[in-house]
C-alpha cells in the first residue's frame, strides 16, 4: 500500500525503486550481521567437514557476502522496477 500511496502523491519511479532497494539491503545487512558471527561460531564445531578451508577463511566469507548481495539485488530489482512503473491507481487496487 505504501508504494501505491507514494506514487499517487507524485513520487518518481526512481524514488520508489530506491526506497524498495534500500529497504531490502537493510534487511540483508541485518541478516549478514547476525549470520556471519553465527557461522564463524558454528564453523569451529564443524571443522571436520571443511575440506581445504580454515574455519575463518576471509576469501570464502567475501565470496558469500558478494553472492548474497547479488541475490538480494536481483530478487528485489525486477519486482520493484515492475511495481514502480505501474499506474498508481492499479498499485493501490492490488495492495
Amino acid at each position: 500500500m505504501e508504494i501505491g500511496v507514494r506514487m499517487a502523491l507524485g513520487a518518481q519511479q526512481r524514488e520508489v525503486l530506491r526506497m524498495v532497494l534500500l529497504e531490502s539491503f537493510s534487511i540483508a545487512t541485518v541478516g549478514l550481521g547476525v549470520g556471519i558471527p553465527a557461522s564463524l561460531a558454528v564453523a569451529t564445531t564443524l571443522r571436520s567437514m571443511l575440506y581445504g578451508l580454515s574455519s575463518s577463511d576471509p576469501l570464502t566469507i567475501l565470496v558469500a557476502l558478494v553472492g548474497i548481495a547479488m541475490v538480494t539485488l536481483v530478487a528485489t530489482f525486477f519486482p520493484a522496477h515492475r511495481t514502480s512503473s505501474m499506474d498508481p491507481m492499479r498499485a493501490l487496487r492490488m495492495e
